[in-house]
């Protein structure tokens, strides 16, 4: 399988998997540079379900089917498995209901707004279930036939590591 032909399989199970939508948007939140997908389990609040983005400038026409062909399918292929990490992470903890993924949601939020205010616990929160979605789409990928691991795994610390830096933490996961 190609990378363009398993980013699409890859969607097609989010989707059948209940993810409401999955599209681009022709942007890059400031507080997200660097980090080109997003996953939110009710972005407005009103019941329409979960979603992931993936950013990309110039945004992709039709914006909600995946480009499968291109200089950006491998990475964009990555980036969609690791927010299908989110939406996974948060099926499995009853739809997000569990007091930890609404702990970790919520400090994710704080992190866009305010990253100085997290404590210590809010920290390691964000930062596992960041590697658990890293897992997932670990497995995700392998299961479809991926195997470009070192890719993945560049691709993987590279992403850790601008929240760690964002959230002032060192390498090792602690407190700079």
């Amino acid at each position: 399988m190609t990378d363009g032909e398993m980013f699409e399989a890859l969607w097609a199970r989010a989707k059948a998997e209940g993810l409401n939508h999955a599209c681009y948007f022709g942007g890059y939140p400031p507080h997200e540079e660097g980090l080109e997908g997003r996953f939110d389990p009710d972005p407005w609040r009103n019941g329409t379900g979960p979603q992931i983005w993936l950013y990309r400038v110039p945004c992709p026409e039709p914006r909600d089917e995946p480009v499968v062909d291109g200089p950006y399918v491998s990475r964009e292929l990555r980036v969609f498995a690791h927010e299908y990490g989110h939406f996974r992470s948060w099926v499995e903890q009853s739809n997000g209901a569990t007091r930890t993924w609404q702990a970790y949601f919520q400090a994710g939020t704080l992190l866009g707004k305010s990253p100085g205010s997290l404590s210590g616990d809010q920290k390691q929160l964000i930062m596992m279930e960041e590697e658990r979605a890293w897992d997932i789409a670990r497995d995700v990928l392998s299961e479809i036939g991926f195997s470009n691991w070192q890719e993945l795994k560049s691709h993987r610390e590279h992403a850790l590591g601008i929240y760690r830096e964002k959230m002032g933490m060192d390498g090792s996961g602690r407190d700079a």
